[in-house]
């Protein structure tokens, strides 16, 4: 193998950009912009990003070894020299935060799933993420944006609300112990982060060290929001103005007040939170 590692040809084959035929743009994000896309009759959903980035090819060759029945499968990708660089990628119906918005606004079911279908899709995540972790990767960008879902059968206008769910937008993702490239440069939103993770990005300074090694626990935190609005419907701290430090002051500070209602049990674990 090269210097660079291993061959990413090995593990996805490389596609020329012009033999894809664009039928709409379905979602824009802060690294780029996801189209529908045609490729040998079929319709996939492209992931393009807006730089062309020196580490796309070994990020490539990681996504196309991910292998799991709820992380969504990289296809092709396009080659060094293509700017800008581009995913092919499985396509679902709907992302997580839409369809539960559909569900509680067109259909008046509020909170969006049954228990057991919250259940049922909260464990579909979190084995997408166990299977990430032992194959020694973060996501960095947990979100509902960011998991993509299917109804299952009829289930879509039924209130339990059963979905497959799988975990995508892995433009983000990184492995472990590298160092940041262009990829993982003010990523996610901060209202699904860690505090270490946003209290950083508030420091310029400290924002560069910090995404060196994105903590495995800051994904794991993310994943509790996600499991939060899954079940209540509700947008991590909606009931407040999202000011970043303030908020990273009010989740951090020792002196913050925990709520009467809080089981004796679990206040013996929060000062391992703070």
């Amino acid at each position: 193998s090269s210097s660079r590692g291993p061959d990413h040809k090995s593990s996805l084959w490389i596609t020329v950009q012009k033999s894809l035929v664009d039928v709409r743009q379905i979602g824009k994000g802060s690294f780029g912009t996801v189209f529908e896309t045609k490729w040998l009759g079929d319709a996939y959903a492209k992931k393009e990003f807006d730089t062309h980035c020196k580490d796309f090819a070994d990020e490539a060759n990681a996504l196309a070894k991910l292998n799991h029945p709820h992380i969504v499968k990289v296809f092709t990708a396009s080659s060094e020299s293509c700017t800008p660089c581009f995913f092919l990628m499985e396509k679902m119906p709907y992302n997580l935060r839409t369809h539960m918005s559909w569900r509680m606004n067109r259909l008046g079911i509020n909170p969006p799933f049954s228990i057991s279908a919250g259940i049922d899709l909260m464990l579909q995540i979190s084995e997408a993420m166990s299977y990430m972790n032992s194959e020694g990767m973060v996501h960095r960008d947990l979100k509902a944006e960011n998991i993509i879902v299917e109804p299952v059968g009829d289930q879509a206008d039924c209130c339990e609300g059963f979905v497959i769910a799988k975990l995508a937008d892995f433009g983000l993702a990184k492995v472990k112990h590298e160092v940041t490239s262009c990829m993982t440069r003010n990523t996610g939103t901060r209202r699904w982060m860690a505090p270490e993770v946003f209290g950083a990005h508030l420091d310029d300074e400290k924002e560069n060290e910090s995404l060196k090694v994105f903590p495995r626990k800051a994904d794991v935190y993310s994943f509790g929001i996600v499991c939060s609005k899954i079940l209540t419907g509700n947008a991590p701290f909606y009931n407040i103005s999202f000011k970043a430090r303030e908020l990273y002051k009010l989740i951090t500070d020792p002196k913050n007040p925990l709520r009467p209602e809080l089981l004796d049990y679990l206040r013996q674990f929060t000062p391992f939170c703070r």
